[in-house]
């Protein structure tokens, strides 16, 4: 199981326009990707291929997510990390939020797959 702490941020509602048109992601996009490879580098699991991945995220406080956002911003941190290849092959999902705690915890258990023959 792969766990990441932080509040979980979304690529696309983090976009900004610069002086010239145009679009960058925003420092606080950055800041917590930064942080959060930083922990995935202790996982050595790679997968390729179709794979069926359950999210738990566990929400400070009272605060309310959309989970697709959610789900996103994960994905693209997991693709970027190397641990899954492409979320392209994520086949199945099973998500869960859950708010009240003390601080932002994502939980990802990724199973493979095997394609169909």
């Amino acid at each position: 199981m792969i766990k990441i702490t932080g509040r979980p941020i979304s690529k696309k509602r983090n976009y900004r326009r610069s002086g010239n048109g145009g679009l960058y992601l925003s420092v606080t996009w950055h800041r917590w990707a930064d942080k959060a490879l930083w922990e995935l580098k202790k996982y050595k699991e790679k997968y390729t291929g179709p794979i069926k991945v359950e999210y738990t995220f566990q929400m400070k406080g009272k605060l309310n997510t959309d989970l697709d956002n959610l789900q996103a911003g994960i994905n693209d941190l997991l693709q970027d990390a190397g641990i899954i290849d492409d979320d392209k092959n994520i086949i199945s999902v099973t998500a869960n939020k859950y708010s009240g705690f003390k601080d932002w915890v994502t939980l990802v258990e990724i199973t493979p797959l095997s394609s169909p023959q």
